[in-house]
Parts: structure tokens; sequence; C-alpha cells
């Protein structure tokens, strides 16, 4: 992985924490992450906004911004599981398992691994039941 992307990563990944230690406070989450995309609008911070939008209810407005985070290509086990959950919650169920399963297939054993078996059986379950 090329230094400046390594760099933009683990940044993106420390203002994502700074996120997660708001899980209870999605609003002051929303706040931080809005901050950050005034600064910059790269796909891991794209991901981040997108993921503190949804945590306060703006389904739609989390999968369009999902969408360009993941419009240039970049495929990764968290970002799949993030734009599966998004599209889950957005009501867009066959979107969400192929979301889903893009993020197994990418690594099976990730660190969201076990949340997208969960979430992809809830999806298959409701799929079959229809």
């Amino acid at each position: 992985m090329p230094m400046n992307l390594l760099y933009r990563a683990l940044f993106a990944a420390a203002i994502f924490f700074v996120a997660l230690n708001y899980a209870a406070k999605p609003a002051e989450a929303l706040r931080i992450a809005k901050k950050e995309m005034e600064r910059r609008q790269d796909i891991f911070m794209r991901d981040a906004y997108a993921w503190a939008i949804q945590a306060n209810g703006g389904f739609a407005e989390a999968h369009a911004e999902m969408i360009k985070a993941l419009s240039v290509g970049f495929r990764d086990p968290v970002f799949l599981y993030h734009a599966g959950m998004i599209a889950m919650k957005n009501g867009q169920t066959l979107e969400s398992i192929r979301y889903l399963r893009g993020s197994l297939k990418q690594a099976e054993q990730s660190s969201v691994a076990k949340l997208v078996h969960q979430a992809l059986e809830s999806q298959l379950t409701s799929v079959n039941s229809k």
C-alpha cells in the first residue's frame, strides 16, 4: 500500500475510532464526522461520515455517501459491511445482501466477519419469507 494511502487510512481509522467512542452519542459522532468532511472528502472519510449519518437515522443520505465512497472501486470488508448495513436500513435488501457477500468474499476472517454473517442471515431470511 502506498504511504499516502496508508497514512490516509490510518487517519480515517483514528477519526472513525473517535466516532465509535461516541456510539452512545450519535449526534456527537455526526458532528465530528461533518467537521472532518469539511476538511477532506476522501473515501475513508466518506465511509465514516456515512456510518455516522446512519447512526442518526439518515439512511438515504448515508446510502448516497456510501455509494460515493465505493464509486472509486476500493473494496474492503469493513467498507462493504457498512454499505450492506446502510442498504439494509434503507430497505434495499438485495443490495444489502450483495455488499455483505462482497465483504465475506474479501476476507472471510475480517474484523467484521461475525457481524456480516449475522446480518446476511437476517437479510436472507427476510428474502426467503417473501
